[in-house]
């Protein structure tokens, strides 16, 4: 049994601030668009909902830190971006977005090319790999695809080798003709920007989706620069 009186007050905050987190997850997680399995998005819808996820978010170019309401944002971000490493948290937000309508994962659609684009009931949410399970599957598939969707001073700096670069508000236009059965690992900067990603794949009706689920500056690999 827990004995609430000695609990030091750090950990009365930090359950408070889990807390908080849930329920505006749990706010935007149905509150925002659902995504409808039979419904398949051209490139430009596809973006359009990419910009209207970002608004007002720390990935929106016009987006203010300095206010009141930028900074606690910022906070806000910044602190998903660091739990959702953890595999218990990272489970839940995977819970979270299965529920908003990005339906129930589909193991068989996303290792085995088993089923097709016009009989799919069900898509597949994108698989969280760590760093580990990236690079077994870099050796695994010589064909991977690796898609950076940092902006491009940033892939030009420094980059995953063999990693291509489509911003995330250009993926759906640069990544359309690509066969929709592509190995593809999606990598960037933070949790929300490589989920957003990742869902526009999933809208696009791409089937084997995989995003990073840590930030590509933990990559402890070779990197390649262009500068």
């Amino acid at each position: 049994m827990i004995d609430r009186d000695n609990l030091p007050i750090t950990d009365f905050v930090v359950i408070g601030v889990i807390l908080i987190f849930t329920g505006v997850l749990f706010f935007r997680s149905y509150s925002s668009q659902s995504i409808d399995p039979n419904i398949l998005l051209s490139p430009e819808a596809v973006t359009e909902l990419i910009r209207e996820e970002v608004k007002n978010t720390p990935l929106d170019e016009t987006f203010n830190p300095h206010t009141f309401s930028g900074k606690f944002k910022k906070v806000y971000f910044q602190s998903i971006n660091q739990l959702s490493q953890q595999k218990i948290f990272n489970s839940f937000l995977h819970f979270l977005n299965k529920n908003k309508g990005i339906l129930e994962d589909c193991s068989v659609c996303a290792t085995e090319k088993t089923c097709g684009d016009e009989d799919q009931t069900s898509f597949a949410y994108p698989v969280d790999l760590t760093l580990q399970a990236l690079q077994t599957k870099i050796a695994q598939f010589p064909q991977l695809m690796i898609v950076d969707v940092r902006g491009t001073e940033d892939y030009i700096h420094s980059h995953i080798p063999s990693s291509i670069n489509f911003p995330l508000i250009d993926l759906p236009n640069q990544i359309f003709t690509t066969d929709r059965w592509t190995e593809i690992v999606i990598v960037g900067d933070s949790y929300w920007q490589t989920k957003l990603a990742g869902e526009s794949l999933v809208r696009l009706n791409f089937h084997r989706v995989h995003r990073l689920m840590v930030p590509i500056k933990k990559w402890d690999q070779v990197w390649e620069s262009f500068v």
